[in-house]
């Protein structure tokens, strides 16, 4: 393929600031090596600023891509309470990059008491834990678009890595249920003093919450699944299925954890991609690294 120099990361450090709760020049550090060329953190970054750019510039938001693309995901509707996705999106919707998500309460408390029982010998790790650990720290997911109070998507996004299938204390614990089990924690309430980040975090309803796997359509089209996250993906997204429910069974509600599975999607690049440029044709698209070679260079 042939790429454009600016393809990877086009934007500047005061387009990027907004969409960082603490932004530092780090970030635009890590976002300007395009000699990595499958670095995660650029793919996410470029592909779902241009879907936002697009639908917070429109004249007719229903039709942006970003609508379009959500609306294909989630056919049952928009969260509870809105007549659209545009409705629930709304006029100013936020989007944020690398947000920390607080802990589960209930999953915390499960392995405070029974953290034994799903880690592995030899004894004298589990006999040293220091009292007070925390067990598991704050879930960083990757992006978090938040509309109208309490709608928020919540986006986990691969290249090449696979959903890590461990945690530290919890051999059984992979990133899919953690990313599902912090999506269905009620945040702590809003507060006074709080940036608009922050304050869009704690207002966030559980109920109007979805997630989103963003990946390389390879891996979702291959009949071999080889990766991890294509086997959950498939058990979690599935109403019928008892896998989440026995993954999530420290929690005590069960009802949300089987309405979960219908806010629960699966998208690629490469729609995002082909979509922003269906709607916006003289755009590069969302992914612009995935555009065939140019015959006259």
């Amino acid at each position: 393929m042939s790429w454009h120099k600016d393809d990877y990361m086009p934007f500047d450090p005061e387009d990027m600031e907004p969409h960082f709760l603490n932004f530092h020049e780090g970030h635009l550090n890590e976002y300007r090596k395009r000699n990595r060329e499958y670095n995660e953190r650029f793919w996410v970054f470029t592909t779902l600023k241009h879907l936002f750019d697009q639908y917070v510039s429109s004249e007719c938001s229903s039709g942006s891509g970003l609508v379009k693309l959500i609306e294909g995901l989630f056919g049952d509707g928009p969260p509870r309470g809105f007549k659209s996705w545009t409705d629930a999106l709304g006029d100013c919707p936020r989007l944020f990059f690398e947000v920390n998500m607080p802990r589960p309460i209930e999953y915390r408390e499960f392995l405070v008491e029974r953290f034994q029982k799903v880690t592995l010998p030899p004894r004298s790790f589990q006999d040293s834990v220091p009292v007070g650990t925390r067990f598991e720290g704050q879930t960083k997911v990757d992006a978090v678009l938040y509309g109208k109070p309490g709608v928020a998507l919540l986006f986990e996004a691969k290249v090449l890595s696979d959903a890590s299938p461990t945690v530290r204390y919890d051999v059984t614990r992979n990133q899919i249920a953690r990313s599902i089990d912090v999506l269905l924690e009620t945040p702590a309430k809003p507060g006074d003093g709080l940036s608009t980040g922050e304050e869009l975090r704690r207002q966030r309803d559980p109920d109007r919450s979805y997630f989103v796997l963003l990946t390389p359509a390879i891996f979702k089209d291959e009949r071999r699944k080889s990766r991890l996250y294509a086997w959950l993906m498939a058990e979690y997204m599935s109403p019928s299925s008892t896998v989440l429910a026995e993954d999530l069974s420290h929690r005590t509600d069960k009802e949300s954890v089987k309405r979960v599975t219908h806010r629960i999607g699966w998208l690629t690049f490469e729609q995002c991609h082909q979509e922003l440029k269906r709607v916006d044709p003289s755009s590069r698209g969302a992914s612009p690294w995935l555009n065939p070679p140019d015959p006259t260079t």
